[in-house]
């Protein structure tokens, strides 16, 4: 069973001081270690940036670590490379639910998902992801915890 895991659960499994650190690090560690395929975006690398850079309350990761602790996920994981056609994909399936502004980031894990064939996708964004699905992908949300 492949699994995908969206910006929503790794940022917290990063982030020592997130309230949802120890249940999100668990969840990805067990994927891991239970041999099932993980994958992750291009695009997620990003956001996990972007999310980590800025994180409040004193706990900011500096961009250096930022950096490390992201690329140090493609030793364990697999890399969904997200080309134009993906893109494309992501805006038609917005365009066509008549879907506006960031939703088009989960679009854009929804269509690495579907790239993968995964059938699991960890994410604590339900509400984007259920407008975003169709009653044809074969994917499984899950929250954590």
């Amino acid at each position: 069973m492949n699994s995908y895991f969206d910006t929503s659960v790794l940022f917290p499994a990063m982030v020592e001081a997130h309230p949802l650190h120890k249940v999100s690090k668990a969840a990805f560690r067990d994927a891991v270690q239970q041999g099932k395929v993980v994958c992750l975006s291009t695009h997620l690398y990003a956001e996990l940036y972007a999310n980590l850079t800025r994180f409040p309350r004193g706990n900011k990761i500096s961009p250096v670590a930022a950096a490390r602790l992201i690329t140090s996920l493609r030793k364990t994981v697999a890399t969904i490379e997200l080309g134009a056609p993906d893109y494309e994909a992501a805006l038609h399936r917005c365009a066509q639910k008549g879907l506006v502004s960031g939703v088009i980031y989960d679009a854009l894990h929804l269509q690495a998902a579907l790239k993968a064939e995964v059938s699991v996708l960890y994410s604590n964004n339900f509400s984007d992801f259920e407008r975003l699905l169709d009653p044809a992908d074969k994917i499984e949300l899950k929250a954590v915890p």
